[in-house]
């Protein structure tokens, strides 16, 4: 009975972790200029959890720095796509050189 409740609370807290990171990235989304129709919000699931690391030891002690008011920064397409760019640029450059 003990992992089923240690199951159910974890999937709880990735729920409401994913729940604020996915509100934080449809504002950012709007932000930049794309439209997101309302209707389509409740079909986004927080259920995911390929991001999260379920293996490993964890430490729950207290930290003061973040809340749902201060959350880590979202990682954007764009950011991930910097040094893929920046490495296709030095591979075009070598090339033309050669």
């Amino acid at each position: 009975m003990h992992r089923t409740s240690c199951l159910h609370l974890i999937m709880a807290a990735i729920a409401a972790w994913n729940a604020a990171y996915l509100s934080q990235a449809v504002e950012e989304l709007k932000k930049q200029g794309e439209v997101i129709p309302e209707e389509y919000l409740p079909h986004i699931t927080p259920l995911g959890w390929e991001h999260i690391n379920l293996i490993g030891q964890y430490s729950f002690t207290h930290q003061s720095g973040r809340s749902l008011d201060n959350l880590r920064p979202l990682c954007l397409p764009e950011q991930e796509e910097q040094p893929e760019r920046e490495l296709a640029k030095a591979e075009t450059l070598e090339a033309s050189e050669a």
